[in-house]
């Protein structure tokens, strides 16, 4: 849903082929192909956390993901006062790992910029399946920013066939993606059972 948001709504109009990520306590495509959600065979297209760096490991879940990234946060936050206080200012403890590394905590950014060091590896791979035209950054940890972003697309640059031919941006719906796309969805529905070719 958020994927086809950002598309209609979004960064990504008028592309045909790009990559929605979702860079939350979990990692996650959602891959459009020709203008159309992939969802595969039994809908589990672009589970890009259970992918592995490595021959035997660790996922980028357990490198990157917001999950993992705040436990690593946590494991000092006995250490720092602000630490534990940040970690309190959402369920999953993401937005206060943000705010500390947009506010230039070493740590915090040293944790994103690893994040997204790795995750560029992994997207890497889809840009050399793919071949897309747009890779769009959503989710809590896209809040970083471009100590994100900048980490991500320097991976990318090592990693991908021809990453020139492909823009690394940041979602323009933010948090709003995903209820646009599941809104825009019920209309498109709708549509179909009236019979509404438009």
């Amino acid at each position: 849903a958020a994927a086809l948001a950002e598309g209609r709504l979004g960064i990504a109009q008028g592309c045909r082929n790009y990559v929605w990520l979702h860079l939350g306590a979990r990692l996650a495509a959602g891959i459009v192909i020709d203008g159309q959600v992939f969802s595969g065979h039994r809908g589990l297209s672009g589970e890009l956390g259970e992918c592995c760096i490595g021959e035997r490991g660790p996922t980028l879940d357990a490198l990157a993901s917001g999950r993992a990234l705040v436990e690593r946060l946590r494991a000092r936050a006995s250490e720092r006062k602000e630490y534990a206080e940040a970690l309190d200012a959402s369920p999953s403890g993401i937005k206060g790992l943000v705010l500390l590394a947009s506010g230039g905590d070493l740590f915090c950014r040293e944790l994103v910029a690893r994040a997204g060091a790795c995750l560029g590896i992994g997207v890497s791979y889809l840009i050399n399946l793919m071949n897309p035209e747009l890779i769009v950054v959503g989710g809590g940890l896209a809040g970083a920013g471009a100590h994100l972003l900048e980490a991500l697309r320097a991976s990318v640059a090592d990693h991908a066939l021809m990453p020139e031919a492909v823009h690394i941006v940041p979602s323009e719906l933010g948090e709003r993606a995903a209820p646009a796309g599941a809104l825009g969805g019920r209309r498109i529905q709708r549509s179909k059972l009236r019979g509404d070719t438009r």
